[in-house]
């Protein structure tokens, strides 16, 4: 019974190691994603730049004629059967995304509404701004507009990947495919 009891807790041991050491990844990201990776899309010299970093992402746009690097969003991410899933928490205010589509409908919405400064703002902190802001009045239901624009922007999206080389490809829920290479 002894050498029984001694064989079961031998087992149970090189279960548990075996099971830590290469049976059990419960990351909910792939690590084959991290790095930075360049979108193939070009706008005007205006090219994405996304950082992929265990479960961490940040979106860039670059300018290649002036060479100047933008920040636009950061958050986090999730991956499962060839599904991520991308969750903003932060926009940059002097981004494009903040700079031309937040401060651009802000002032259409808002009789007094202060541009974001280049920083990183939380949702809770532009929906303060928007709270604390006046209804033009040509717009009085610029609030329920500006917030519902702002629940938008911050929802997450979820898109299949496939990974091939340095080839990342990303097809959203629209069918849309963006195609990234690494850096």
């Amino acid at each position: 019974m002894k050498t029984l009891v001694k064989i079961t807790g031998i087992y149970a041991i090189i279960l548990v190691f075996g099971l830590a050491v290469i049976g059990c990844d419960d990351r909910p990201y792939d690590e084959a994603l991290n790095g930075t990776w360049i979108s193939s899309e070009t706008e005007l010299g205006i090219q994405g730049e996304m950082k992929l970093n265990n479960g961490n992402f940040e979106n860039t746009l670059f300018n290649s004629t002036t060479n100047v690097r933008l920040p636009e969003t950061k958050g986090t991410y999730t991956t499962d059967d060839g599904k991520i899933t991308l969750k903003i928490t932060h926009v940059y205010g002097g981004g494009l995304t903040a700079g031309i589509g937040i401060n651009l409908q802000m002032a259409i919405y808002f009789s007094d509404f202060v541009p974001l400064e280049e920083e990183w703002y939380t949702k809770a902190q532009i929906k303060a701004k928007i709270d604390a802001a006046t209804a033009s009045v040509l717009f009085p239901e610029g609030k329920s507009l500006a917030i519902e624009a702002l629940d938008e922007l911050f929802q997450a999206s979820t898109s299949t990947y496939s990974l091939k080389g340095k080839t990342l490809t990303l097809t959203d829920e629209d069918g849309d495919i963006s195609i990234f290479t690494r850096k």
